[in-house]
């Protein structure tokens, strides 16, 4: 049997900042506990499958089986069913009403499904906004057709000719001031409906919707992105095991580094593929301090340096060639009569001069 939402519990969801939502419901998404295998609608032809799409769960637009091919749903014509589990059948909130057939004549009318809940408060999601109750029956087929919310009557429509048995998904509004005192009462008003089927009740802060066309809620579903009829859980984080990159490891947040998959919690290689710091340290390969550095190669000062070749004053020394004991000519210095200074002129006999008086000229 489905593992599916029990009835009457309030979910918590979490959200940013610690605040919480509510979703609450009476009774369970399991399209009336009924397994539609080979089940016909009521039709002439007796061919027409009760489950439209074939995708297990009778939901909102399909149809109640003619369990006996009598070629329509009613009271006392062999239709009759109880598919209630244990909970069910001992709740007082309304869901010992869902999953069977509700007759004879009057059976369905003042019955009540009820929610008790906190009122999300000031900063919370939903706080100081009205509520969707989301309402999923079958085989509405005989004025007058309404239920109450809280005192407020809501028109629901007659299934049409030739949709016997239909099941139909309805929706109101619960204003906020109707939420202040944390219950919502519905009353179904049916005294001469003679045969009536409830599925679930659902009080959200939006309308149903179901994104994976599995026929349960997205706010109630375990893996809202993928089709699961089962709805199980493994390890219980919330997250269902059709959707769940560690079954049997609670990981809520299904972190996996490495998107292969398998969830950090249970992969034994978690880490990204080239997210390690010892295979490729760029300070240990190819350095700019240790190939080509300007310092080491080609240093202006160690090779071609202009005072140790091509340069004018290693070419010609200033003492190449001189006369007597001073005589005082220079040749070839690269010097300019015009271009020198006093200053220049004087450093050069002053050098000369000194390296005589180390190293005297021999005779």
């Amino acid at each position: 049997m489905r593992r599916l939402v029990s009835s009457a519990l309030l979910y918590l969801l979490a959200l940013p900042g610690g605040a919480s939502a509510i979703t609450s419901v009476v009774g369970d998404p399991d399209g009336f506990g009924i397994d539609p295998t080979g089940l016909m609608r009521a039709s002439a032809s007796h061919t027409d499958p009760a489950d439209t799409d074939g995708d297990g769960i009778i939901e909102a637009g399909e149809f109640l089986p003619d369990w006996n091919l009598s070629g329509s749903v009613a009271v006392n014509n062999g239709d009759t069913f109880d598919f209630r589990d244990s909970a069910e059948q001992a709740a007082t909130d309304g869901a010992q009403y869902t999953d069977r057939s509700m007759e004879p004549n009057g059976a369905s009318n003042g019955i009540e499904f009820s929610f008790v809940f906190t009122p999300p408060g000031a900063g919370d999601p939903g706080f100081e906004t009205g509520h969707f109750v989301n309402f999923v029956f079958g085989d509405y087929d005989v004025n007058p057709a309404e239920i109450q919310i809280d005192g407020q009557t809501v028109a629901l429509i007659i299934q049409g000719g030739g949709n016997d048995g239909l099941v139909q998904s309805a929706f109101a509004t619960v204003p906020w001031e109707d939420m202040t005192d944390g219950e919502v009462v519905i009353s179904v008003i049916a005294p001469n409906e003679p045969y009536l089927t409830f599925d679930y009740c659902l009080l959200d802060l939006s309308r149903v919707t179901d994104g994976d066309g599995d026929g349960i809620p997205d706010s109630l579903d375990v893996c809202p992105g993928v089709h699961d009829l089962n709805q199980w859980d493994t390890d219980s984080d919330g997250v269902g095991d059709a959707c769940d990159n560690c079954i049997d490891d609670p990981n809520p947040g299904q972190e996996d580094a490495d998107v292969d998959g398998i969830g950090d919690v249970c992969d034994p290689t978690p880490d990204p593929p080239g997210d390690d710091d010892d295979d490729a340290d760029d300070d240990d390969s190819s350095d700019d301090d240790d190939a080509a550095n300007d310092d080491d190669a080609a240093d202006d000062d160690d090779a071609a340096d202009d005072d140790d070749s091509g340069d004018d004053d290693d070419s010609a020394s200033i003492l190449e060639s001189r006369d007597d004991d001073w005589g005082g000519v220079v040749q070839n210095c690269g010097c300019s009569s015009t271009g020198g200074t006093a200053l220049g002129w004087v450093a050069l006999l002053g050098f000369a001069a000194l390296l005589r008086r180390k190293a005297p000229w021999p005779d």
